[in-house]
């Protein structure tokens, strides 16, 4: 699976990252590396509170990477996710804290916007 992620805003407090995949074969991978952020530190943590997609065929499931992963949300067909702050609850105190992990079903295709606000980066602690 190729998620091609795009960093549209880092704050202090909170990322938009955008997220794309194309017609391919079932799979697993990092959709967002939290390392990658200003501020992070080990163990740091993302939480979801926004998300817009569309998703053509199929679905994709988003994970809190941790000692035990974690599911976020699964995502199909198309629409914008505002309700409660979905938090990462997952123990990891190493460099891929804050991380998410991306499952699409064979054959799926879309994006998702995710709005995530920043726990224990930096100044945020």
């Amino acid at each position: 699976m190729a998620i091609t992620t795009k960093i549209l805003a880092d704050t202090k407090t909170h990322a938009k990252v955008l997220l794309t995949w194309n017609a391919d074969a079932a799979a697993t991978a990092t959709a967002v590396d939290a390392s990658g952020l200003s501020g992070h530190e080990n163990g740091a943590k993302l939480h979801i509170t926004h998300i817009n997609y569309g998703v053509g065929i199929g679905e994709v499931k988003l994970e809190f990477q941790g000692d035990t992963d974690i599911e976020a949300i699964n995502l199909c067909g198309s629409g914008t996710y505002y309700g409660a702050v979905i938090k990462n609850t997952a123990t990891n105190t190493g460099a891929t804290g804050g991380d998410i992990i991306g499952t699409t079903t064979n054959a799926s295709s879309g994006f998702a916007l995710l709005t995530l606000q920043k726990q224990d980066m930096g100044e945020n602690d």
